[in-house]
């Protein structure tokens, strides 16, 4: 927790500019109390299971009702939002953040990227994909430290998912790897409007 934490942290000492842009600033140049809002779990159509329209290199047409948000539109939501940060945390996918519409609207971008494993987990800031091993509770354990080693956090993701079942969790890995957090809010698919989609 104390590593997701200082990521948070680092963005309270992001200061906006007047044009609502970010502003690079020192963290004791920041607001006592400033308060910052934002989203750590949002897809594109990076992502494998966003449909972008037919130039789409890894979702078909036969998924049309996944469609989804570009990047610059997730940018913009967010910003129509009122949200200071924006993780764009696509399945195992970074190309949002070379993408030119990253980290615009005045919005700051968090590197990140959803990793599918027995269960989701979430990799705050990671730049590169991380390599899974045998995706073992071990494995997993290890690349939740390495990740940690390079400033990141390791949070696991909607780990009840769409079970109702509270004996056969999405996160299969139950205790057996530690996380700096757990996502506890995120809307179950068969609430989701159908486009643009809300997947996750």
């Amino acid at each position: 927790m104390r590593r997701l934490a200082a990521v948070l942290a680092a963005l309270a000492s992001v200061v906006l500019a007047p044009d609502g842009g970010p502003a690079a600033a020192s963290a004791h140049d920041a607001p006592t109390g400033y308060w910052v809002a934002g989203d750590l779990h949002v897809h594109t159509t990076y992502s494998h299971d966003s449909y972008g329209g037919p130039d789409d290199d890894n979702t078909g047409p036969n998924e049309f009702f996944t469609l989804g948000h570009s990047v610059e539109s997730q940018f913009a939501l967010a910003a129509s939002r009122g949200l200071t940060f924006l993780a764009i945390t696509d399945h195992n996918d970074v190309r949002a953040q070379s993408d030119l519409r990253f980290a615009t609207h005045g919005v700051i971008g968090v590197p990140a990227y959803e990793n599918s494993l027995n269960g989701h987990a979430q990799m705050l800031g990671a730049t590169d994909l991380f390599d899974n091993g045998d995706a073992g509770a071990a494995a997993v354990q290890s690349l939740a430290s390495q990740l940690r080693l390079e400033g990141g956090a390791f949070q696991i993701n909607h780990p009840g998912g769409g079970t109702i079942d509270p004996d056969r969790p999405d996160w299969e890995y139950g205790y057996a790897v530690a996380p700096d957090s757990v996502e506890v809010w995120n809307i179950s698919p068969l609430w989701q409007p159908p486009m643009p989609s809300g997947n996750s």
